[in-house]
């Protein structure tokens, strides 16, 4: 069997660009090294610098997504989402929804994500401090987080 890369085909098209470049570095590392070496070592933030080099122009990015971008590149995180500035900047091209950045949300303020209630809490660096309604467990979320504000 050959090689599969799969996208999560809701992103918006920026996303979905830097997912599959990211991807296809993935398989230029593989292909260069095999098992040899971290996932997400040198080697594949060298492939994935390469490859995503080409797209790297107002051309094909819109500036407010290139900066943070080219910023990105410099030296690639594992995942796009742990870069919060470029992760702000794609999500301004996601289709719109009643979803918010849990960081827009005020301090004591409810909400939920997935099927569970939160009260937002205080911000401890990226993430912030947040208490499940009912259970009382703490959770720390990113900054970036898309969340259901509620309205109590």
């Amino acid at each position: 069997m050959g090689h599969r890369i799969s996208v999560n085909g809701s992103l918006n098209q920026y996303a979905f660009l830097i997912t599959f470049v990211h991807e296809m570095a993935h398989l230029v590392n593989w292909e260069r090294h095999g098992r040899k070496v971290n996932p997400h070592g040198k080697e594949w933030k060298l492939a994935f610098q390469e490859e995503m080099l080409p797209f790297l122009s107002k051309e094909v990015f819109p500036e407010d997504v290139l900066q943070p971008l080219r910023a990105h590149m410099k030296s690639p995180k594992s995942a796009t989402v742990r870069d919060l500035n470029l992760m702000r900047a794609l999500r301004v091209y996601d289709q719109d929804t009643d979803l918010v950045l849990l960081e827009d949300l005020t301090e004591g303020q409810h909400f939920s994500l997935g099927s569970k209630t939160f009260v937002k809490g205080v911000q401890l660096r990226k993430r912030y401090r947040c208490e499940q309604v009912g259970t009382g467990k703490v959770y720390l979320v990113s900054a970036i987080a898309q969340v259901i504000p509620s309205t109590y």
